[in-house]
């Protein structure tokens, strides 16, 4: 069963009501309850706290819609695992999401928040560099092998060839700078070939402070939907 339906059992069993998953489910929404997967709250020290809120006092006076122009274009990296076999899919079913159920817009206890756990990768899958470029979708790069300076030295080049041809107005200027929303990567953008390919490309990074997601884009909106669907198809996984 999932975790939903795990819970409306154990919600049966002890107040000793024998009825239906979907009558106690249609209850719950009656009365505005659903089920919400547990939140993930990134670890922050006070140096990545300080950092937050100079990079927020930096763009605050930016507008909405400026977003949509400056920076030239906002970049990250997403690794997918592909559960291909029995071990993939044991795998999956430990990252079955768990939760509890609240009221719509209600904000969840401080016990239903974990921590955001590090970035590892058990088993294999498919990584990936998106540019959101004039608010759209326009590079989708394959990493092939592992992301490192190199990789993102050839990926630089790509988005170049993306944002001039998004811009050719920019790109026909004599002096111009490209500004690309980025985050803190040490593997690839921080590292001394990506440095080196972005000053070539006349490309100035605007980086994201460290372990926050819930600036980019991509993050809450391009993945999440990706994460989502992926999901869905994913044998005993449940949105």
């Amino acid at each position: 069963p999932s975790s939903a339906a795990s819970d409306v059992y154990k919600r049966q069993a002890k107040a000793g009501v024998d009825v239906s998953e979907r009558c106690a489910l249609e209850s719950f929404h009656k009365n505005e309850i659903f089920f919400r997967p547990l939140q993930t709250s990134p670890i922050l020290s006070k140096d990545d706290i300080v950092a937050r809120k100079a990079w927020a006092q930096k763009f605050k006076g930016r507008r909405a819609n400026t977003w949509l122009t400056t920076p030239d274009a906002i970049i990250d990296n997403k690794h997918f695992p592909l559960f291909r076999d029995r071990a993939g899919r044991a795998e999956a079913a430990r990252r079955q999401v768990r939760g509890a159920f609240r009221r719509r817009g209600q904000e969840p206890r401080t016990w239903l928040v974990r921590n955001e756990p590090s970035q590892k990768f058990p088993v294999k899958g498919v990584q990936v560099t998106a540019a959101v470029v004039g608010g759209k979708i326009r590079m989708w790069r394959y990493v092939r092998g592992n992301w490192c300076g190199q990789e993102a030295a050839a990926m630089y080049g790509d988005l170049l060839k993306v944002m001039r041809r998004a811009n050719p107005a920019k790109a026909a200027r004599k002096h111009h700078c490209w500004t690309v929303l980025e985050d803190n990567d040490p593997a690839g953008y921080k590292a001394s070939k990506g440095k080196a390919a972005k000053n070539l490309c006349n490309i100035k990074a605007e980086s994201l402070p460290p372990r926050s997601p819930q600036l980019n884009p991509l993050d809450y909106c391009l993945w999440h939907e990706i994460n989502r669907r992926m999901v869905s198809h994913t044998p005993g996984q449940q949105c």
